[in-house]
């Protein structure tokens, strides 16, 4: 009879274990769970630790097909030039870094009609700051959410406007506030099944606006002041891939990859070639692209549902 009973026991044990590990979905869930996705998703979840990363490079080119052309009156130098574009946030315990950085790369350039050749010509700007910053993401299972973000940044290096052209500057600026936003989520699926991922209709991230003064192309060429002269936010759909979710804690993932190309070839333009007069000279022009982004967002709970 014990014999008999031990069997029952284990043969339910082995058939709940199915069911069980069922609920395991992202790479990172747990093993066991008598909780659903569903159930574990319902939560007020806080950022805690992630990054985002952007990166655009667009990259120029414009070439006369007859060399004679370029040294036409008025015309533009044949010239390559690479602009390169990062942005980065870093989150950590109600804290997030902010690095922008912008890099202009030219064998030679053109500032007005000065020609200056001969040299590698860079033209960069680079911001980091630190930003006091909480942001609380409230999922409910019956399709909503509601982000709430609270932030705090003093910018020492704001210039304010001069009043007249008597007035010395004044410089620093607080940027402090709070940003609210309610709307839907559903589930999606992929290639490793059902229910691993989760799109937000519109997902509320930080954005920095950066004044430059200075920025011009010359031999000694350079910014001369940069400062954050504004925060707003964005809000885009996107698609988050649920790298992890247990009862408190989750892991948000999403990438985003374009590329560009745009091609003026051969076109047409009258030049005047000086001892040679007017002539039909081709150029042509390239421009291509690459802009990636990338997040990595790890959220915290006390794991207590917010449908209960």
């Amino acid at each position: 009879m014990k014999l008999r009973k031990f069997t029952l026991v284990s043969l339910a044990v082995l058939l709940a274990v199915p069911f069980i590990s069922s609920c395991k979905r992202g790479e990172n869930d747990p093993f066991l769970s008598l909780l659903s996705r569903d159930s574990r998703i319902s939560a007020v979840w806080t950022l805690s630790n992630g990054h985002y990363d952007y990166l655009l490079q667009e990259n120029e080119e414009f070439r006369w097909t007859d060399d004679d052309c370029e040294d036409g009156i008025g015309m533009i130098p044949e010239y390559r030039e690479t602009d390169t574009k990062t942005i980065s946030y870093n989150f950590s315990n109600e804290l997030a870094r902010y690095e922008h950085g912008f890099e202009t790369t030219r064998p030679e350039f053109m500032d007005g009609s000065m020609i200056v050749p001969g040299k590698q010509y860079e033209d960069a700007i680079s911001i980091i700051r630190d930003i006091n910053f909480k942001y609380e993401l409230t999922i409910k299972k019956n399709g909503t959410y509601r982000c709430y973000i609270t932030y705090n940044l003093f910018e020492d290096d704001y210039l304010h406007p001069f009043p007249s052209s008597n007035d010395k500057p004044q410089y620093g600026e607080t940027f402090s506030g709070t940003f609210e936003y309610v709307d839907e989520w559903h589930w999606t699926d992929n290639s490793l099944g059902t229910k691993q991922g989760i799109q937000f209709d519109g997902f509320p991230f930080l954005n920095l606006t950066e004044e430059n003064i200075g920025r011009q192309y010359d031999i000694n060429g350079s910014f001369q002041i940069n400062w954050i002269n504004g925060i707003t936010f964005s809000n885009e759909a996107i698609i988050m891939e649920l790298d992890k979710l247990e009862s408190k804690e989750m892991t948000l993932m999403a990438s985003n990859y374009e590329n560009g190309f745009y091609q003026e070839l051969d076109e047409e333009y009258e030049v005047n070639i000086p001892g040679q007069g007017f002539m039909d000279c081709q150029g042509t022009f390239t421009y291509n692209s690459l802009m990636s982004q990338n997040y990595f967002l790890q959220f915290t709970s006390d794991g207590k549902s917010v449908d209960e």
